[in-house]
């Protein structure tokens, strides 16, 4: 895959950059050397083409971060905005997916908080059932106690 580039002054002006011009325009990409390029030039996202490695005379360079494992390289940027141009329609599905994933890991969450609350809710109802249960066994040995004395009484 290749994504044709520019050095248009104009097109540097426009192009979007998370930091130097971050309302500039997202078919354009701004790159730099520290991005890893060999100066500053625009990347045409919007034009990108599959091209066969023969057709290519020699290597420019390379992008790091390409096997950036948390993907937040600007490799990974340009790739995802690559893609998001590509295919349009799969990216939105792709984006409804990733919402849903995110609203149910939410709902997920909020569920945990509520099942830890309620297990802390069912000990402490155990705990006040046994001291319930500990008490009835002391008003029934009291009862008993008195009735024995009751009957001792009404046998004098």
């Amino acid at each position: 895959m290749v994504i044709p580039s520019t050095t248009s002054a104009q097109l540097v002006a426009d192009a979007y950059h998370p930091k130097d011009n971050p309302s500039g325009n997202n078919f354009y990409r701004k790159v730099g050397v520290s991005e890893g390029f060999a100066g500053t030039c625009v990347l045409i996202l919007s034009n990108i083409r599959a091209v066969s490695k023969g057709r290519l005379i020699d290597l420019k360079g390379t992008m790091p971060g390409v096997n950036d494992p948390k993907k937040s390289s600007v490799f990974w940027e340009i790739k995802d905005r690559c893609f998001e141009f590509a295919f349009p329609k799969k990216h939105i599905e792709i984006y409804k997916l990733t919402q849903n994933n995110q609203q149910l890991e939410q709902d997920y969450n909020i569920l945990q908080v509520e099942k830890n609350q309620l297990e802390l809710d069912k000990i402490t109802l155990q705990t006040e059932n046994k001291k319930i249960e500990q008490d009835k066994n002391k008003l029934e040995n009291q009862i008993l106690e008195l009735q024995k004395k009751l009957e001792e009484k009404n046998q004098i």
